[in-house]
């Protein structure tokens, strides 16, 4: 019997981690030969960028138990969880570059130590829901191809037995659930995201990954297919749910390059969705455009992406600009920061999507109010990213009408006009609401659905 375990034991080992050559990390954004340009950078050209993943750290290093996942399933599970893999992504980027940092380092094995600890990494109220799960894989998957040449064996086998379970079950479950059905919703984008990054890992030592990482592919080629027929680059769930989609979105598009050699980057709705971020934040950088079920911020960056579409799509400096200009606006202004539970979960990637060789550019006529036209969303903006001059006041003004999820996606689907189309069967507009008649109206900077009637406005501000 114990000749009998002890021939188990070697078998899973060698299923799991056998000794292929292919199998070195990290290679997911970048290559062991890269990581001491990485950290060249992070004394220069990307400084900023650093102190912020360093602040990120010193925060994890002083109150770990705020951001460590419980090990008790019952209280990890009793509220929405995202924010333990949020987190954990950040910090590994961190100790990449600040490799001497060993509590920083200490605190990241811990992060794996709980992540593999329980049975689940679900949210008991919404038990059904992968998202949580995502977040939780994508971060722990992300993590192991960081840090792998500091995981200790027993750790490293646990961990990406744990990936590979979750991995697996996310692809089975793209079958089955509504999510794995749509093709323009945050959940999809999040979900698919953690599937392809999750196969990607653990594909150098589990062969049965290259299935899993084809099916995400599949289905991601078709939601960048659809958004290439929008062509004002517009995101149907509104700001903040749409930074929820294109944070996933553009480490898809990083990692399709990278490993598949599928270039995504001449994409119509890509190319212009530099003007959805920048036409939709009012004036003054105050808060960004409340249309759909959003806040007045965005959720995930937008920083990542704007530096993304600079340095792989525009190049013209715009981007690399309105990311800094975002970056000022939220250590002036203390509403506009990330919410705890995504403050930090793009840093890593803006670290690594930065390119400094493209000098910060302003857009032509920022000073000056101007009409923007969403002809797709069916969203109308009036002085939407302008900056003034001096401490001069600029009206906004944004008003909306139109179908759900946009003229374009809502015609392909109503008329079926792929066959694909017709497995679409539950015509979901993510967090979009039925708010045709939706009206934002801030003469002279003051908004009027937080002072009053209109003329009090104007009178005040005069």
């Amino acid at each position: 019997m114990l000749i009998h375990v002890s021939f188990l034991v070697i078998f899973m080992l060698n299923w799991i981690e056998p000794a292929h050559e292919q199998a070195v990390h990290p290679f997911l954004y970048f290559s062991s030969q890269d990581v001491h340009r990485l950290r060249e950078k992070a004394k220069t050209t990307h400084r900023d960028i650093f102190v912020r993943l360093r602040t990120a750290a010193r925060r994890m290093k002083a109150e770990p138990s705020r951001f460590l996942p419980p090990t008790n399933w019952s209280v990890f599970a009793r509220r929405w969880n995202e924010d333990h893999g949020n987190n954990f992504a950040a910090l590994a980027m961190y100790c990449v570059l600040n490799h001497t940092d060993v509590q920083a380092r200490n605190v990241a094995m811990q992060f794996f130590n709980a992540f593999v600890s329980l049975p689940n990494w679900r949210v008991s109220a919404s038990i059904r829901d992968d998202v949580p799960v995502a977040h939780s894989l994508v971060a722990m998957a992300t993590a192991y191809d960081f840090l792998f040449e500091h995981l200790k064996e027993d750790l490293r086998i646990k961990a990406l037995a744990k990936i590979s379970d979750v991995t697996k079950e996310l692809y089975e479950r793209s079958f089955k659930l509504a999510w794995g059905k749509q093709y323009i919703q945050n959940h999809v984008a999040t979900n698919y995201v953690a599937l392809f990054t999750g196969a990607l890992v653990v594909e150098p030592h589990i062969k049965e990954a290259k299935v899993w990482k084809e099916r995400a592919n599949f289905m991601l080629r078709r939601t960048m297919f659809l958004l290439d027929q929008i062509v004002d680059g517009s995101m149907e769930e509104g700001v903040a749910y749409g930074s929820y989609t294109t944070r996933s979105l553009t480490q898809y598009i990083f990692l399709a390059k990278r490993h598949l050699g599928t270039d995504l980057t001449n994409n119509i709705w890509l190319r212009e969705h530099f003007w959805f971020l920048y036409h939709t934040i009012l004036p003054s950088f105050t808060e960004t455009v409340g249309i759909a079920d959003s806040n007045q911020n965005w959720f995930y960056g937008p920083e990542s992406q704007l530096v993304f579409l600079d340095s792989h799509v525009m190049r013209n400096g715009y981007g690399n600009w309105l990311a800094k200009k975002i970056r000022m606006l939220r250590v002036e202004n203390s509403t506009m920061e990330g919410a705890f539970a995504q403050r930090f979960c793009t840093l890593h990637t803006e670290f690594i999507f930065y390119n400094a060789s493209i000098p910060e550019k302003e857009p032509p006529n920022t000073s000056t109010p101007q009409l923007h036209v969403f002809d797709d969303w069916g969203v109308v903006t009036y002085g939407g990213g302008s900056l003034g001059k001096g401490r001069e006041k600029i009206t906004f003004l944004s008003l909306k009408s139109s179908v759900l999820h946009g003229r374009t996606i809502n015609g392909i689907v109503r008329h079926k006009q792929y066959d694909w189309i017709s497995g679409w069967r539950n015509f979901n507009p993510g967090h979009e609401h039925p708010d045709q008649g939706s009206f934002v109206f801030v003469p002279y900077g003051f908004p009027v659905h937080y002072r009053g009637p209109l003329w009090t406005q104007i009178h005040m501000a005069q």
